[in-house]
């Protein structure tokens, strides 16, 4: 049985213990969460194996959660960033760029999350969400004009009515 467990040494057995923190949805767990995927991603050579990137993806994504948890809302983009690197699902790309935009306003960094935004906006062409967080950081700045920000609102409404069904962009509507 003992043979049977991988050595610390082994990617597996960070993998693994850090799954079973990941079934944990308590923050307090959120310091173990970090400290096992640092751990992990410092021994390098499980990767080799991982062809698919599917258990560095899985990973990745338990690290920015936890990061996001303790509030480092810095190193949570750079672990988004690496799943940015590796993903290839438009819904899921979709999902990191707003993160993204989210983690960079949060910290301050708009010039970073305007960034963001527009990278994903060039790559996800009808991503409703994008341009929900576009306007929003569009109006919500002191320095636009409310005609710029109108004139955005029709522009997106023209490329993707459906955007106007959305309950974030009623909010918005509202404010």
């Amino acid at each position: 049985m003992q043979e049977k467990i991988p050595d610390r040494e082994d990617g597996r057995y960070y993998l693994s213990i850090l799954r079973g923190y990941g079934l944990l949805e308590k923050d307090g767990g959120k310091e173990e969460v970090i400290r096992l995927g640092e751990q992990l991603f410092a021994l390098q050579d499980w990767m080799e194996t991982d062809r698919d990137h599917e258990k560095e993806k899985e990973a990745r994504w338990m690290l920015a959660g936890a990061y996001e948890s303790a509030e480092e809302p810095e190193k949570a983009a750079e672990q988004y960033e690496y799943i940015l690197e590796l993903e290839e699902e438009e819904g899921v790309r979709e999902q990191i760029y707003s993160s993204l935009v989210s983690l960079c306003t949060e910290s301050g960094d708009a010039e970073a999350a305007w960034e963001y935004c527009q990278r994903g906006l060039e790559e996800l062409t009808g991503s409703a969400l994008l341009r929900i967080q576009y306007i929003r950081m569009q109006c919500a700045s002191p320095e636009t004009d409310r005609q710029v920000c109108a004139q955005t609102i029709r522009k997106f409404l023209r490329e993707v009515p459906e955007i106007a069904e959305e309950p974030e962009f009623k909010k918005l509507q509202e404010e």
